[in-house]
């Protein structure tokens, strides 16, 4: 201390500085047992589990993650079921409604499909119908997070009378997540890509995979 400084005003000054050093220090010790303490209430209250991508997270949020994609493989559903299942009275309604859930690249091959008479067929055939189903056991899904790359196989059947023919459609599409429009698009989903490619099946073998699913449901139940 230099002579002639006043001793009171640098006590007062150092008092100071101490009780704000404390402050900081019981602000952060808080924060700290807070944070301390919203840890241990999660590892109470939640189990976790490492995702697709390793990282920690809680199985709360994990099942979060899995209700999603179930939204995911319904928006696919709900998409098979206008671009396939069809007929001369649902048809223009559906391809209105099927634009709603695509982007750019797809809408450009469902038009072009449009262009080659896929949907008029169905006006120009009486009685022409046509219905299609998502192979369950055929979904693969890469990702439990936005975008989502799936891929499945679509049953399809065209009836016209008592003819019957057979095919077998595998499509790969990537979804990306957007605002929901009901009644739209109710899953706030959009396909960004799409391929599809179809195979005609010979009836007979169709006719034999029909009896092997249907023995294996017997046994099932």
């Amino acid at each position: 201390m230099k002579i002639g400084n006043d001793i009171y005003t640098i006590l007062k000054r150092n008092n100071t500085i101490v009780w704000a050093m404390a402050l900081v220090t019981v602000i952060v010790s808080c924060f700290s047992l807070f944070v301390i303490f919203k840890v241990y209430r999660e590892s109470q209250q939640n189990m976790f589990a490492i995702n697709d991508k390793g990282a920690l997270v809680p199985l709360v949020k994990l099942d979060e993650k899995k209700d999603r994609l179930k939204q995911v493989q319904a928006n696919m559903d709900y998409f098979v079921s206008l671009y396939y299942d069809l007929d001369g009275y649902t048809m223009k309604e559906k391809k209105e409604k099927i634009m709603w859930l695509v982007g750019n690249k797809p809408t450009e091959i469902i038009k072009d499909r449009d262009k080659k008479g896929y949907f008029n067929t169905f006006l120009s055939i009486t009685g022409l119908v046509q219905h299609a189903e998502i192979q369950q056991n055929s979904w693969k899904i890469s990702s439990y997070d936005a975008p989502y790359d799936v891929s499945f196989v679509v049953h399809i059947v065209r009836i016209n009378g008592e003819a019957k023919e057979f095919y077998t459609s595998t499509i790969t599409a990537t979804l990306e997540e957007v605002n929901k429009n009901y009644p739209y698009n109710p899953y706030g989903l959009i396909i960004t890509k799409l391929s599809e490619s179809i195979k005609r099946l010979d009836p007979k073998v169709q006719k034999e995979e029909e009896q092997i699913n249907a023995e294996a449901v017997n046994q099932n139940e």
